[in-house]
């Protein structure tokens, strides 16, 4: 029986942690699999100045986002779950939905850090793309203690 997909996408913050957990207490390992997805967003030289190295952040970023998806794995793995990691660079709501689609997932699990109307509306807001732009269903997991 082949297992169901779920991408869970993560960015190391407190949002990531709390979907996590939420997404091993949610399904069940004998009948999902679940991939761990961190987006390095592109960076544009020219909202950064000339003087900034680009490539280098580019390659910072990557790095700190094998170490989060590194550390997000073994803790699905430690849960019991068949699990894949994904390291793709471009938009993050874009890419979090080409993959749903390219996997036939059954669902995202994303985090919502909790910006705010200004927040969002100023620096836009991942999860908010991906409700309007997922093959699948999503499920919005906030970071915040209520």
């Amino acid at each position: 029986m082949a297992k169901n997909i779920f991408l869970l996408a993560i960015d190391g913050s407190e949002a990531s942690e709390a979907s996590l957990k939420y997404a091993t207490e949610l399904m069940h390992p004998a009948d999902s699999a679940i991939e761990i997805v961190f987006v390095v967003e592109d960076i544009e030289v020219g909202i950064l100045g000339e003087s900034y190295n680009a490539p280098n952040l580019q390659l910072q970023l990557t790095e700190r986002g094998e170490e989060i998806v590194s550390e997000m794995a073994e803790k699905v793995s430690d849960a019991g779950f068949e699990v894949n990691t994904e390291i793709p660079h471009g938009d993050p709501g874009m890419e979090l939905c080409n993959l749903a689609e390219e996997r036939e997932a059954m669902g995202i699990i994303i985090g919502r850090r909790g910006l705010g109307a200004v927040g969002e509306f100023l620096l836009g807001s991942v999860s908010q793309y991906v409700l309007h732009h997922s093959p699948c269903p999503v499920t919005v997991v906030t970071g915040q203690e209520k």
